[in-house]
């Protein structure tokens, strides 16, 4: 007698993850660019962390590297940082030899931050790495594209540290209209047992 074979299960349809996000999403431009910095965020993260550093780090070497010796808080207020989370990364920093403290040229009392010959070895490494990474989330741009991206993008973050700074307005919520006689919420009200004022037994 031949054997029954057990019906087969279907697990649920997998939906690929374009189509994951609603539409209410995805038409908004502002919500868009937060998927795709998330995702981005994401990628440089991994690449920047196998120099055992974070994308934070990375920022402090390129500002210590562009403008020279400057103080922490000075370094802190341009990069938009806190000055304690400052502190912590430079910790790393300072740990694996990438930054040093020095003394202020101009003013002995002063103390500023000095990116060493290591930081800027690193520094070219970590570099190197995150034009791969670019390379690869761009592929699908030809070269004007990418440029045209680059300049967008940047005056959108101009824009929107400047959007950032201002103070928020408050926006009092309109108070709910009652319901009219034959809307779906007076019906259930009547069904749920209340009528001229008097409860239904």
């Amino acid at each position: 007698m031949a054997r029954r074979s057990e019906p087969q299960v279907r697990g649920p349809r997998r939906i690929p993850r374009a189509r994951m996000l609603p539409t209410a999403v995805t038409r908004r431009t502002s919500l868009v660019v937060c998927r795709v910095a998330t995702v981005v965020r994401r990628v440089l993260s991994s690449a920047v962390a196998e120099s055992r550093l974070n994308l934070q780090q990375h920022a402090i070497l390129c500002c210590l590297e562009e403008s020279g010796p400057c103080g922490q808080a000075d370094m802190a207020r341009w990069l938009g940082f806190d000055q304690s989370d400052t502190s912590m990364f430079l910790d790393g920093l300072f740990s694996q030899w990438l930054v040093f403290i020095d003394l202020d040229e101009r003013d002995q009392r002063r103390q500023v931050l000095r990116i060493s010959d290591a930081g800027r070895e690193m520094l070219g490494q970590i570099e190197a790495r995150i034009d791969r990474v670019e390379l690869e989330l761009l592929q699908a741009f030809s070269a004007a594209e990418r440029s045209d991206l680059h300049l967008a993008v940047t005056r959108l973050l101009t824009y929107a540290n400047h959007v950032a700074a201002q103070p928020v307005k408050s926006v009092t919520p309109a108070a709910p209209s009652a319901p009219s006689v034959g809307s779906d919420v007076a019906k259930n009200a009547a069904v749920g047992g209340v009528s001229g004022g008097r409860r239904l037994g």
